[in-house]
């Protein structure tokens, strides 16, 4: 069964809308929020039947535009009930997108 998982990454600040819009050219492949704005942190939240598709994209914008993928910050809740405003509408998007 498909679980959530995350990456968390560290962008310039002036890539975050760039950086958003590239997530929604790549329809399915999962979420992104911004966590922090103001130090450019964000999260992509995917299913894990497409991690290895978006380690690849992260990769590719690492090399493009300096992109780090880091590792989450002590305080951070994974429970993603909490983090997103609508989980279970998440899940079933991207559980229809990946099914397509």
């Amino acid at each position: 069964m498909d679980e959530m998982v995350a990456r968390h990454v560290l962008v310039h600040t002036r890539d975050i809308a760039y950086i958003q819009f590239l997530s929604d050219a790549y329809e399915g492949l999962g979420l992104i929020r911004s966590y922090d704005p103001g130090r450019g942190h964000m999260v992509w939240m995917t299913m894990s039947s497409c991690e290895r598709e978006l380690d690849a994209l992260l990769n590719a914008l690492s090399e493009e535009f300096g992109l780090r993928v880091i590792a989450p910050p002590e305080d951070y809740d994974p429970d993603f009930e909490r983090f997103l405003d609508r989980p279970e509408k998440l899940r079933t998007k991207l559980r229809r997108d990946l099914s397509q």
